[in-house]
């Protein structure tokens, strides 16, 4: 029996297909071992048809018990077999995408079928000339096929939050790019990010504590409201957002805060686990009564440390 996965979490960009979609998407594969990369509700669905499949994904709390966790933005592509269907949904930016196509590449024969997920036209200003890129170079080395509007997606708690405020989100939909390997491309180079954070599952509900970044260290133990956010909560989900670069505590619930002194917050959140009472939290760090943070005793904890 595997864990269910946690709420999603901005930093992962989770969003998860619906399940209609992932049953579409299931029914494109060949019936040989699909590559999931980044796409644990195919890995999942595939597991309990008794279907062959092998997940790759960074976060490590997954459903299915063959799962890889790596990050493909900066580990080697080498993983010691190939696949003849893979489906992907990166995060939506250019970069992402040349890296990720180049690195599934070395998993993938002649002729190998990759499902990719991209952006709609009107997700951004830039959109329409990022995908005319991506096409091109798709094309120096691949067959594609495009069908619009083919994915679904299911709306995490924290953009539900994002936009409670402003405007009804609706269903966020995606295009569907229909590959067929010809060659293989050269892989693009890393992604390199210098964020380091501290990251939590308590019950459901997630917590990253930035580590680094912060000039401000101190022995105080404040949190402090980000002039950008609405309150505690982060109207946004985008990766671009003005004052992003300010949030050092994030919840799954999309609350955002400053914080003076993270390594103290690590410790009492660790405290609240062994000892369980949400006291040590509560004393030093009073701000976060205000937060959704569950209260022990917990099902279930997990900790661990991640660049994002």
């Amino acid at each position: 029996m595997f864990p269910s996965r946690p709420d999603p979490h901005p930093l992962d960009y989770d969003w998860r297909f619906s399940y209609d979609t992932s049953v579409q998407l299931v029914n494109l594969c060949g019936p040989q071992t699909v590559l999931c990369l980044g796409t644990p509700s195919i890995a999942s669905l595939l597991a309990r048809n008794f279907r062959p499949y092998l997940l790759i994904d960074r976060h490590p709390i997954q459903e299915v018990n063959k799962h890889l966790t790596i990050d493909i933005n900066v580990e080697p592509p080498f993983i010691g077999t190939t696949f003849q269907n893979v489906v992907m949904d990166p995060p939506w930016y250019l970069d992402v995408y040349y890296r990720w196509l180049s690195w599934v590449a070395f998993s993938c024969h002649k002729k190998s079928k990759i499902l990719l997920s991209i952006w709609p036209d009107d997700t951004r200003p830039n959109a329409v000339e990022e995908k005319k890129a991506l096409f091109k170079w798709i094309n120096s080395w691949g067959e594609i096929k495009i069908i619009n509007n083919y994915l679904c997606y299911e709306t995490p708690i924290f953009e539900k939050h994002a936009y409670m405020l402003s405007h009804d989100i609706g269903i966020r939909k995606g295009d569907l790019v229909i590959i067929t390997l010809e060659s293989k491309p050269s892989l693009q180079e890393l992604i390199l990010t210098d964020e380091k954070w501290c990251r939590y599952i308590l019950d459901n509900y997630q917590l990253a504590i930035r580590l680094d970044g912060n000039s401000r260290r101190s022995n105080k133990t404040h949190i402090g409201k980000i002039e950008q956010a609405s309150g505690w909560i982060w109207p946004s989900v985008s990766k671009r957002a003005i004052g992003r670069e300010y949030i050092e505590l994030w919840s799954s619930e999309n609350e955002v805060a400053s914080i003076d002194n993270p390594l103290q917050l690590v410790s009492s959140i660790d405290e609240m686990i062994t000892t369980g009472k949400i006291k040590p939290v509560i004393n030093n760090f009073p701000e976060l009564s205000a937060w959704d943070i569950p209260h022990p005793p917990f099902s279930r904890t997990h900790k661990w440390i991640q660049t994002c």
